[in-house]
């Protein structure tokens, strides 16, 4: 009975890191979060300034989104895939953004809330009024 029990408690482990092993998010999955991330927080800024500025701002996320990725973005990340999970780590704007990445989430662990505030105080302000 004792050894039965044992046996399922290994069997259950080694199912769960199995699952997690083939769940673990790859680097495509984590340029496409940080993408999410990038495009949320222009669209969201897009929104506090006049529409004209607002979709100024869409369009140049739309065309510029994809290359600052490759130029900026893949070259100073490193992933650090440990079987089940993996943490991903992106140096840029003076910023070090850390994210665990498990089963299929990823999650911010450092520095996303900090990139979002740089990247808004790139963006135009809102002109004040006459």
């Amino acid at each position: 009975m004792f050894s039965t029990r044992i046996l399922m408690l290994l069997v259950s482990c080694l199912t769960i890191a199995v699952v997690l092993a083939a769940t673990n998010p790859s680097r495509d999955d984590y340029d496409a979060f940080l993408e999410a991330i990038v495009t949320q927080a222009v669209e969201r800024r897009a929104q506090e300034v006049p529409q004209q500025q607002g979709e100024m701002m869409h369009g140049l996320l739309q065309s510029l989104l994809k290359p600052i990725m490759q130029s900026l973005i893949h070259p100073n990340t490193i992933r650090r895939d440990y079987g089940v999970f993996s943490i991903f780590e992106t140096r840029v704007l003076e910023s070090r953004v850390v994210v665990l990445g498990i089963g299929t989430k990823l999650i911010p662990l450092r520095g996303v809330e900090e990139i979002i505030q740089k990247l808004g105080r790139l963006a135009p302000k809102a002109n004040p009024g006459p």
